[in-house]
């Protein structure tokens, strides 16, 4: 009986040390992280974001819905590198679909449902460093500026085909835009993942 016991103690111990080391892997990004992805579950920026190491930290995956978010995003550039070439909705598309991110293709440009499940609501409107949950790994130096938006892919409606979704990170909020606007500033943020969500 005593042998038994050890055995059984012993396998406890393994399963114990296996488990952490797959909670290592999780925090790191550099491995399994063991979560099935749930729109249900509600997670804190610090364990609810990986940055995947061997991405070269340049995504960021989101354990509450399994999709996996650049890092870093800005403007969208020339080959001069000038960042205030206009935006428009279907140069943000392609910018998405030729994206590279951590040696990866199969980028595209998010849906409503998808940017605004970054935002936090408690935050209120207009919150100091914009409506980002607190402790999140992005690079959102450039999403809080004044009229600052986000293109989404989702149509605003069937009576408005020309017109889309977008987000404002600085305003906690939404709004309707042309596709072709070339007045105001428009950023694009990729997501890879959970395809077919665009008309969401």
């Amino acid at each position: 009986m005593r042998k038994l016991r050890n055995g059984f103690l012993g396998i406890c111990s393994v399963a114990a040390w296996v488990a952490m080391g797959a909670s290592v892997h999780a925090a790191s990004g550099n491995g399994p992280y063991y979560a099935t992805p749930s729109w249900a579950q509600k997670m804190d920026a610090a364990t609810r974001f990986i940055v995947l190491l061997n991405w070269r930290s340049e995504a960021v995956l989101d354990r509450e819905t399994g999709l996996v978010w650049e890092r870093v995003h800005q403007r969208l550039a020339d080959s001069t590198e000038n960042f205030t070439v206009v935006n428009t909705w279907d140069r943000a598309r392609l910018h998405c679909v030729k994206k590279n991110v951590g040696g990866r293709r199969g980028w595209r440009l998010a849906s409503i449902v998808e940017l605004m499940s970054l935002t936090e609501p408690d935050l209120g409107d207009q919150p100091p460093g914009g409506a980002f949950p607190p402790g999140h790994p992005f690079d959102t130096s450039e999403a809080t500026g004044p009229g600052v938006r986000y293109w989404t892919a989702t149509t605003a409606s069937s009576d408005y085909p020309n017109s889309v979704w977008t987000v404002s990170f600085r305003r906690n909020d939404v709004g309707v835009d042309r596709k072709d606007d070339a007045t105001s500033i428009r950023l694009t943020w990729c997501v890879r993942g959970n395809t077919g969500m665009d008309q969401f």
